[in-house]
């Protein structure tokens, strides 16, 4: 399920040359939505300290822009073996380095709220450790 962009706005976003490339059909939008999908867990694994799907409409449009950078790299350098990567490329590390800056805390969005932090209860499984137990970079890895 795509939260912060559709198919279409996908689609809007590639040139005719790329669409006869990729040889999908402009109605067939499965594998643009894979593209989509996958951009928006890329961008949640920066973002989990939020409630997910972020709503605030201002946080939204923000997400759309990183959405659709992210899912047209992942699109063109894996279907098209990298013909138009150099480029989306570019724009993907600047919103890998925005994304990692907003998971660091240096950057904000505008009107997402900070996910509740659970009632502790006896049967709350805690993680306790002096090693860190998840690690951002590594999941952060390039494409």
């Amino acid at each position: 399920m795509s939260y912060y962009a559709t198919a279409d706005e996908f689609l809007s976003t590639l040139s005719q040359d790329i669409i006869d490339d990729l040889g999908t059909d402009p109605d067939d939008r499965d594998v643009l939505t894979l593209a989509i999908d996958q951009a928006e867990q890329y961008i949640h694994g920066f973002i989990c300290g939020k409630t997910l799907p972020v709503t605030g409409p201002l946080s939204v449009l923000i997400l759309k822009h990183h959405t659709l950078t992210i899912a047209r790299a992942y699109l063109l350098e894996r279907r098209l073996a990298g013909r138009y990567a150099e480029s989306s490329m570019e724009f993907f590390r600047v919103s890998k380095d925005w994304l990692e800056r907003l998971g660091d805390g240096k950057v904000s969005l505008p009107d997402a709220d900070d996910a509740a932090t659970p009632e502790i209860t006896d049967d709350t499984a805690i993680i306790d450790s002096d090693e860190p137990v998840f690690n951002k970079s590594g999941a952060a890895g390039s494409l």
